[in-house]
């Protein structure tokens, strides 16, 4: 029974150490979505669309990439878009691109990171990134959309309050 006890604990301590989130955040609790098809294992260049966030009264869609080895290319399009009657509506893109060891984990992740950012008003937001990512072999098409999140970018009232 003991030995039962130990490797059910061995097993649940891999587990636990094997679904650790990736050791970039996103800053976005992972809810960042990241691109299905930017090349294979190994030479993969991945994008990621994070939650638009708010800050100081402006709406903040951050896009973000990462290549495995030097060899990659990246040049896309980073999009905040705004859900308007149900069609998604970019109100800024921002391009990002970046060629060999940019696109790896020694370039820092704020320094691949860019943010399309707009005033803010009340909606309902999401981040859309996308363009094409490459490797020594080949060029991918490559997009992904984060998670929409309203914002109802409630502003501090000024003044005295109306009788």
């Amino acid at each position: 029974m003991k030995a039962l006890l130990v490797v059910f604990a061995l097993v649940l301590a891999a587990f636990f150490i094997v679904r650790q989130p990736d050791a970039e955040g996103s800053g976005t609790a992972g809810r960042g979505t990241g691109s299905k098809d930017g090349g294979p294992p190994g030479s993969r260049c991945t994008i990621y669309a994070d939650v638009p966030t708010v800050r100081a009264g402006r709406v903040s869609g951050p896009g973000r990439y990462r290549c495995a080895r030097s060899t990659g290319t990246v040049d896309v399009t980073v999009s905040l878009q705004i859900d308007s009657g149900g069609q998604w509506v970019s109100v800024k893109q921002l391009a990002m691109g970046a060629t060999g060891v940019d696109t790896t984990k020694k370039r820092a992740e704020r320094d691949r990171t860019a943010f399309a950012t707009v005033a803010c008003a009340p909606g309902t937001y999401r981040t859309f990134v996308g363009g094409t990512v490459g490797n020594d072999e080949r060029t991918y098409f490559v997009d992904a959309a984060s998670a929409r999140v309203t914002i109802p970018c409630v502003q501090a009232s000024s003044g005295s309050p109306k009788p």
